[in-house]
């Protein structure tokens, strides 16, 4: 994309580093749904499982930290923490509209 004189690098890079964010909420979301949440999705999957899954939150909010700590460099008037979140994760697991079922088996079998 060419820059013109209307937006500058760092409103390019601002918008790139916002998205990374609400892609890591995303999953975050979704982690935090498999392991806490009232639907018992937990329910009979392996204890190693359970641990690369808290594994895996642990990193993204390592992440999540680094990437509130460059947005706060490139602006320190930003709140990072009111990024919404997006799905822009999901790319990574096939198609677009993927299952519940699908998303969650492609995701165990990618940790």
């Amino acid at each position: 994309m060419a820059l013109t004189m209307t937006r500058t690098r760092t409103q390019t890079t601002l918008t790139k580093l916002a998205e990374m964010v609400a892609n890591v909420h995303g999953e975050l979301a979704f982690l935090d749904g498999l392991l806490h949440g009232a639907t018992g999705s937990m329910r009979g999957m392996a204890p190693e499982v359970q641990v690369r899954l808290a594994a895996r939150q642990l990193k993204l909010v390592a992440d999540r930290d680094a990437l509130y700590a460059t947005i706060r460099q490139f602006d320190a008037g930003i709140d990072p923490a009111g990024i919404g979140s997006a799905d822009g994760w999901r790319a990574g697991f096939g198609r677009k509209g993927l299952g519940a079922r699908l998303l969650l088996a492609r995701y165990l079998a990618a940790l």
